[in-house]
Order: structure tokens, then sequence, then C-alpha cells
């Protein structure tokens, strides 16, 4: 199924059609979406955190689920905890936008990997 929309939509610019638009997706799909709103101007989006700044610009950030990592003294392999330390860091390089953002994610980081 394919889903083609006019770029400019105006009709799209209401949470409520694109909810509407949301559902009627998901009933004819085995894929199913999710709508998130901006709250205190913030929006997760996939694995980044959007924020809008008061400038009228945005940043972006890591965005993780509590408790996603699982702790280095697993019985996991050792190549795949490397694995799992390059991933954050190369999220944390590639995602986040400003550089005092870097060093609090790196900071996240590594408090995640010391429980």
């Amino acid at each position: 199924m394919c889903w083609k929309l006019p770029i400019r939509t105006p009709s799209l610019n209401s949470p409520t059609t694109s909810i509407k638009l949301i559902n009627q997706v998901n009933q004819s799909n085995s894929i199913k979406f999710t709508y998130a709103q901006e709250k205190d101007g913030t929006t997760p989006f996939l694995d980044t955190f959007i924020v809008r700044k008061s400038d009228a610009t945005v940043k972006l950030l890591v965005y993780r689920k509590p408790n996603a990592h699982r702790p280095l003294s697993s019985h996991h392999p050792l190549h795949q905890k490397l694995d799992v330390i390059r991933t954050l860091f190369d999220r944390k390089n590639n995602i986040v936008t400003e550089e005092e953002d870097k060093i609090q994610e790196e900071q996240k980081i590594k408090d995640a990997l010391k429980t």
C-alpha cells in the first residue's frame, strides 16, 4: 500500500487530523504507527529527543527508554558489550547537536555502564 499526499496538505497541520490518518493507516497495515505530541517544547522521535529552544531553533538529544541497557556485569559475550558501548558513543556523536549536551550525554553513558 502506498500513501501519497501533496507536499502542502493544510489539513494535516492539525493534531486531530494527523491522529485520524495514523489510525487509518494502522487499520490496514501490519506495521503500527504511533503519535507523540509536543510536551513542554520537547518531542521524542525515533532515537532522538527534539527540544524546541526559546529562539525557535531546535536541538537534538539522545532519547532512551529507562533501563534500556544491560549492565556490563551481564553474561553477554565481550564483543557484544563492546558493541553496545561503541553504539552509545556513536549515537552521542551523531545525534547530539550541542557540545555541552554531548558532555552531559557522555556522563549519562558512563553512569549507565557503571550499574
